[in-house]
């Protein structure tokens, strides 16, 4: 009968096994994952703060720029967009100390939901303080890495490389690319620019961060502006040197009213003629440089409040008098030789037609009397040159010719690659950008429509995130699982685990009761008994340390060849191993340590109480 009971009590050693590892297993889950400090030890332990900036963040940006998935096409050149230089600059504006801090009110306010303490948790963090740092950070990166050289060498130069402005500038300037990039960095210096940066920045703050639905950043342009008529001035009288203003004024201006006011031929007496372009050259040869330039010089008052919307026309009279009464003489020489041709290509008169000969400035004589010159035909008929080209060419010229806004900017469209009128309406008022703007510059960096305005709504998101804080709850939670099913499972789960936290104490109950029932069914006596009770708490500290142990070990080792093996960056890899090793050092190693100090104080209690009844049964017995 002895020998089936102890059959029995043997049998009672692999359930208090059993229940023994199922026990502590759940002393050490309800020590650690139930607690909200282990998983704070958890992430100050594996330095998981510092990681993210460290090695993560760079390690996800250094792929998506292999991948083709970060471009950095709108990215300054003097920002430093390594992956190095993008975490560092993120770190400054979320600092390690307040991703922990803030890591620490979440675990705190989730921990109690699931494991089932709390039926409700909220967490809500706020982001303004951060964004007014991150504001200060952007406008050093931007004044640092000269946004003003990438603005100049990336959109300014995109722009005129892309329009037909350089084709399309008045008064004949011709300029260089870049000759009129060296002009725009004259008007727009580092400094300026800078300080409207600066300013900008401090204006959207409020927008960003939610505080207001609108912005509206004016950058005054008028001084710069002014500054630009310099500039302009310098353009003309480089126009003068290339030659392209002064043909501009001979071909666009001048010759056009010469021929508006002469005809395309002009004639004079004896059949000899003008035409426009013999002219225009005349005039020409008497239009010396020096005063054009003095006439551009004196254009240019004119011309910049104009150009800067300081009025709304103008006009500026070219004088011409004096100049063709000069060119009147320069063709008094072609003139003379045009008559004296005319003259000297009639036939010379007989002694017959001498009888019927006529002299007059009305048409050329039938013949040419013999003997008498051009000098003399001239002095005969009263024939001066200079007193007909005048009369011809210089009373019908205009003694001024007015240049105005209109016939020197012609060639501008409105609404075409370039607007003069809105580039004025621009100079005059300052720049203007507001949300509208921002919201447009957002869609046309876009790849498409779609994603344009999924990027505008986007912004909209992140604006009510810094204005309301990043809030997630257990609402969010359920919304996010959405299933039924799946709100059930989680549900069971929070219940299970809730139910866990008490199982402890059964657990004990049942271990004990086990331990009972082997010593009653394996012992006789009480110190058999005891002895008996105690050989499954020796058998099962044993087993599990040593499956915790040695067994472990070895799993570990080929947990860690397959983290190894796995497709990932090294630093990854690494801080994976570190996790694990943290994980067994934490979970693992204490339950081994709970294990064998189970087995030594419960076994060697009831075995030195068995002892101590067997040697006192074994006394009374000789008494």
């Amino acid at each position: 009968m002895i020998i089936v009971r102890r059959f029995f009590a043997v049998l009672l050693v692999p359930v208090f096994l059993s229940v023994f590892l199922v026990t502590l297993l759940m002393m050490r889950v309800n020590d650690t994952f139930f607690e909200t400090g282990f998983y704070a030890n958890t992430l100050t332990e594996l330095d998981v703060f510092n990681f993210i900036y460290d090695e993560a963040i760079p390690y996800v940006i250094d792929k998506s720029q292999r991948e083709g998935t970060f471009p950095l096409v709108y990215i300054p050149t003097g920002i430093d967009a390594t992956p190095e230089g993008i975490s560092s600059t993120i770190k400054r504006v979320f600092p390690p100390e307040w991703l922990e801090e803030n890591a620490h009110a979440i675990i705190n306010a989730a921990v109690p939901y699931i494991r089932g303490d709390e039926q409700n948790f909220g967490v809500t963090v706020t982001l303004d303080d951060r964004l007014e740092v991150g504001a200060e950070v952007f406008e050093e990166l931007l004044i640092g890495a000269d946004i003003h050289e990438f603005l100049i060498d990336e959109r300014i130069q995109g722009a005129i490389d892309e329009s037909n402005i350089l084709g399309e500038l008045p008064l004949g300037i011709s300029l260089t690319s870049k000759q009129l990039m060296e002009g725009v960095i004259e008007i727009i210096p580092e400094l300026w620019f800078d300080d409207q940066v600066a300013g900008a920045i401090e204006e959207m703050l409020p927008y960003m961060l939610g505080r207001m639905d609108s912005f509206s950043i004016t950058i005054p342009l008028q001084e710069r502006a002014e500054m630009g008529i310099n500039v302009l001035e310098d353009w003309v009288l480089t126009g003068l040197e290339d030659d392209s203003t002064y043909q501009f004024l001979l071909q666009e201006q001048i010759a056009p009213a010469v021929q508006s006011a002469l005809g395309s031929v002009v004639q004079l007496p004896y059949g000899v003629t003008f035409t426009n372009a013999e002219v225009v050259a005349a005039i020409s040869a008497v239009l010396p440089r020096e005063w054009v330039a003095e006439r551009m010089r004196e254009m240019i008052p004119v011309i910049g409040p104009y150009m800067v919307g300081r009025t709304e026309s103008f006009v500026f009279l070219l004088p011409l008098a004096d100049r063709t009464t000069l060119a009147a003489s320069v063709l008094v020489v072609i003139a003379d030789a045009k008559f004296s041709e005319a003259y000297m290509s009639i036939r010379t008169c007989s002694l017959q037609d001498l009888f019927d000969l006529t002299l007059s400035l009305d048409s050329l004589p039938a013949c040419r009397p013999p003997f008498v010159s051009y000098e003399q035909l001239k002095g005969v008929i009263g024939l001066d040159v200079l007193e007909e080209l005048v009369a011809a060419i210089v009373k019908p010229l205009p003694e001024t010719l007015a240049l105005t806004d209109e016939l020197l900017f012609a060639q501008f469209e409105a609404n075409g690659p370039f607007d003069l009128d809105d580039l004025r309406k621009t100079l005059r008022g300052g720049y203007v950008f507001t949300e509208q703007e921002l919201e447009s510059l957002i869609r046309s960096q876009s790849a498409g429509p779609a994603e344009g305005e999924r990027n505008v709504a986007l912004l909209g998101d992140i604006r009510k995130m810094f204005r309301d804080g990043f809030a997630f709850d257990d609402t969010h939670l359920r919304n996010q699982i959405g299933s039924d099913f799946e709100l059930e499972m989680l549900d069971r789960a929070r219940w299970l685990l809730r139910s866990s936290r008490s199982s402890t104490t059964y657990g004990l109950l049942i271990l004990g009761l086990v331990a009972l029932a082997a010593g009653f069914l394996g012992g006789r006596r009480w110190g058999s008994r005891l002895a008996w009770a105690g050989l499954p708490v020796l058998l099962s500290g044993c087993v599990s340390a040593i499956m915790l142990g040695p067994v472990a070990a070895y799993a570990f080792e080929v947990i860690d060849g397959s983290i190894r093996g796995l497709e990932a960056n090294s630093i990854v890899i690494s801080k994976i191993l570190d996790a694990r090793i943290f994980m067994e050092a934490s979970f693992v190693t204490p339950m081994v340590s709970q294990s064998l100090g189970t087995t030594l104080f419960g076994a060697g209690l009831l075995i030195f109480g068995a002892i101590l009844v067997k040697r006192g049964n074994h006394k009374a017995r000789w008494e």
